[in-house]
């Protein structure tokens, strides 16, 4: 029998026997790609899986950017926030407490070419887009790789290189903000980047800041705001693209 949950779109089904079928968990995430489009995948992992097993199995679900990195990784997602960034090492069961969240979910997405090498300066930051008030937040959030002492000027330049659907007329409407704890500090011209700003002294302590973004609360952590207008994010033609399984009794 072909076993389905979702109507629409479907690749090659997956064969595997009812008794392996009852050892694996069911787990529902979605894959971004680079013109930031989503679409929902459905994996069947093993539940002592590690992270990077698990993105393996996404791999086989989606369709990579041949000019990109060619590595994935995995976000948790809360209240259009990126909440924490999983390092591959974790055990897949680490990852279950949370989703009972209604608002959470986990997102697969393909790591930029340039935050695969980061130097012992740079480091990433959470990356939030809102509309007058930073309790009110849309859009895909993502993580945007800084260097210390870097001008505003410098990020704004290489943020709209990344935009490639916004125009440079509109980019510049775009106000950029430093939240912390609820606060939101505008920035000025002047600004430059330090991680002392985004990262706690306890972080530092315990990685380098390079690392200083993975297996952490970021939800937390003082944020890059992006205050501009309501624009929905982009959707795929097929919402989800659930593959069939093929059960097979043994």
């Amino acid at each position: 029998a072909v076993v389905s949950t979702q109507s629409g779109h479907y690749g090659r089904g997956l064969n595997i026997a009812i008794t392996e079928l009852e050892s694996k968990d069911h787990f529902r995430c979605t894959w971004l790609n680079k013109h930031r489009e989503e679409t929902v995948l459905s994996l069947y992992v093993a539940k002592n899986v590690t992270i990077s097993e698990l993105l393996d199995e996404a791999k086989k679900q989606i369709e990579l950017s041949p000019d990109g990195s060619g590595k994935l990784r995995l976000l948790e997602v809360y209240s259009y926030r990126i909440h924490r960034v999983f390092s591959n090492t974790v055990s897949y069961h680490n990852i279950q407490p949370s989703m009972a969240q209604q608002t959470t979910c986990y997102r697969v997405e393909e790591i930029p070419v340039e935050e695969t090498q980061l130097g012992p300066k740079d480091f990433l930051i959470p990356v939030a887009h809102f509309h007058q008030t930073i309790f009110q937040c849309f859009n895909h959030p993502f993580l945007f790789k800084v260097t210390e002492e870097e001008s505003l000027q410098s990020v704004r330049t290489r943020m709209l290189e990344r935009f490639k659907d916004i125009s440079e007329k509109e980019f510049e409407k775009y106000k950029f903000s430093l939240i912390t704890h609820g606060r939101m500090t505008p920035l000025n011209d002047d600004f430059t980047f330090n991680s002392s700003d985004f990262i706690t002294n306890v972080d530092k302590d315990t990685k380098p800041i390079n690392e200083a973004h993975l297996d952490v609360f970021l939800h937390s952590r003082p944020w890059l705001g992006l205050e501009h207008a309501l624009k929905p994010p982009k959707r795929s033609r097929y919402t989800y693209v659930e593959k069939p399984v093929k059960i097979h009794n043994q």
